[in-house]
């Protein structure tokens, strides 16, 4: 991506991005979006240090408090909401970005040698949703056969 970017070419770009891992994303089912992965020390820190919902119910328990059953783990719904939150956080920066001129591109952020401007900021966003595009393309078909 060029440092000239305009503002409509970064909305096309991320809104094309969007669209294509929703695609991807669509025919992948919760059990095949684990095939052939390894969780690295980041994925087990980020899954563990969710906090789980059944402890509140434990403590309303031991409190007196009348809980109804947890509810089952749905598996379908867990990868459907995974995916929605991807495709939610693209939507949020295409809402960002489509309430900009493109003379905001050129803002900057920070201070001294971390000084960064919004394009490249921006640029550095649609960079990281492609590779991670190019990951799923690569590995979706040793998963879905």
């Amino acid at each position: 991506m060029t440092q000239q970017s305009t503002l409509a070419q970064l909305i096309e770009l991320t809104k094309g991005l969007r669209s294509d891992l929703a695609e991807e994303l669509a025919t992948v089912s919760p059990q095949q979006s684990g095939i052939g992965s390894a969780w690295g020390l980041a994925d087990i820190v980020r899954h563990i240090g969710n906090r789980s919902p059944s402890w509140e119910l434990i403590q309303k328990r031991i409190a007196g408090e009348p809980v109804a059953p947890p509810p089952r783990f749905d598996p379908e719904a867990a990868w459907r909401r995974n995916i929605n939150a991807v495709l939610d956080n693209m939507a949020y920066l295409i809402s960002i970005m489509e309430g900009m001129k493109n003379e905001d591109l050129d803002l900057t952020l920070g201070e001294g040698e971390n000084v960064r401007t919004v394009r490249g900021m921006l640029e550095f966003s649609i960079d990281h949703y492609n590779e991670h595009l190019n990951e799923i393309r690569r590995l979706k078909p040793t998963v879905i056969s």
